[in-house]
């Protein structure tokens, strides 16, 4: 099974299933490094609902 890259990276729908993805990996690799967004800008929840919504586009890409 091959896979048209040329195609796939005009697709809208691969766009948005993958940013999310790039985002919540960045932040996951940038905690363990120790480097964390600060709370007093996004609160706990609102992140966590953030990362979810996320996820849950990355899977249903």
């Amino acid at each position: 099974m091959k896979i048209n890259w040329k195609v796939r990276m005009k697709s809208k729908v691969f766009w948005v299933s993958v940013i999310p993805l790039i985002l919540v990996l960045v932040q996951q690799v940038l905690g363990w490094f120790g480097v964390t967004i600060p709370a007093d800008t996004i609160n706990k929840e609102a992140l966590d609902m953030i990362n979810s919504v996320f996820l849950l586009l990355g899977v249903l890409g």
